[in-house]
């Protein structure tokens, strides 16, 4: 919980009571959030974009802060995780142990200000987006490819008015030029990107999976 008080400790009863009921990660949905207009629709930005680059199986959602509640089980498992540029949520959510979440109330800062100015809050998404996923990588391929397509179609919609109407040589083809170059650029950096991704999983040494629990296990000699 943040030390602001922000989250309110009255709940923590209320997480403690959703733990027992045998859920390994209890988050906390928060009715409204006392932030500016400015910064919730950030926020409901940023938790549409984190879904979006995850594939849609990340619990960082609009209301759902990192007041939490983890077993033993779960806090071992997250120890396992050695990335430098963390998301607690996401690291929470790439687990795979059951979930619940408690509404609470979101309550205003009790004094100071926040140390999170707006430089902060971008390199913090930057570091969520590129530790979430490689899909971004994909993004370049996909672009890569559709310059190509509209190459293509280019140069059949040339060799048509080339034969029906006619049109003033040089502009056609420097245009298919450049949609053909720009397609190969983007495809060669999403090929690139995408090795460089897979060395980025490999470096970062993550668990392949976790192990809930071991049954028939040989007796120790």
């Amino acid at each position: 919980m943040d030390c602001d008080l922000q989250d309110d400790p009255a709940f923590i009863p209320d997480l403690y009571a959703k733990a027992a009921e045998g859920y390994d990660v209890v988050l906390t949905a928060q009715r409204a959030r006392t932030h500016g207009v400015l910064k919730r629709s950030f926020a409901r930005l940023f938790a549409a974009s984190i879904k979006w680059i995850s594939g849609g199986e990340s619990p960082v959602q609009w209301l759902v802060g990192g007041y939490s509640m983890l077993s033993r089980r779960a806090v071992d498992a997250l120890l396992r995780i050695g990335d430098v540029h963390r998301s607690y949520l996401g690291m929470v959510g790439w687990l795979g142990f059951p979930v619940a979440r408690v509404p609470v109330e979101h309550r205003p800062r009790h004094e100071g200000r926040s140390s999170y100015d707006l430089w902060k809050l971008m390199r913090h998404a930057i570091n969520t987006w590129v530790s979430s996923s490689n899909r971004l990588l994909y993004l370049s391929v996909s672009l890569g490819f559709a310059f190509l397509v509209a190459a293509i179609v280019s140069v059949c919609v040339v060799v048509f008015l080339y034969f029906t109407r006619g049109f003033a040589p040089g502009w056609p083809s420097l245009v298919v030029l450049i949609l053909t170059c720009t397609g190969l650029l983007l495809l060669s950096l999403g090929v690139v990107g995408i090795y460089i991704g897979k060395i980025f999983d490999q470096v970062r040494a993550r668990p392949l999976y976790v192990i809930e629990r071991t049954m028939n296990l040989p007796p120790e000699s």
